[in-house]
């Protein structure tokens, strides 16, 4: 499997109230992609200490959406699984999650795995 590209979402959570911050970290790949994988987030409101966040995104090879592949996010900066979920028929899945309670304004970078992709 060629990785078409590395994604990687920092969200910014506050202590008080925060905003979601995008960013994007990409790769260049060899070749032209066999599967890819997305990810995004949102917040319901602010993102703040404790408060709820959704991640989505869809699983595709070759274009089409992948069924039944079941998706990890995991926090990059604690390195916990914040949540797991099943692709649907048309590849999109969608998981929710607790932000970490923090004292203090904290970035932290999520990614979406395939089980398969999933750091040991």
């Amino acid at each position: 499997m060629v990785k078409a590209r590395d994604v990687l979402i920092g969200v910014g959570v506050a202590a008080g109230a925060g905003a979601l911050l995008y960013y994007l970290l990409t790769r260049a790949a060899a070749a032209a992609p066999v599967r890819v994988l997305t990810l995004t987030a949102s917040c319901d409101g602010d993102c703040i200490s404790g408060g709820t966040i959704t991640f989505s995104g869809r699983l595709t090879e070759r274009g089409v959406g992948v069924a039944g592949e079941r998706i990890y996010v995991r926090n990059e900066t604690t390195g916990e699984i914040v949540g797991s979920a099943t692709t649907n028929s048309e590849g999109y899945y969608e998981i929710t999650a607790t932000l970490p309670t923090v004292t203090e304004d904290t970035t932290y970078e999520f990614r979406a795995y395939t089980e398969d992709q999933l750091p040991s």
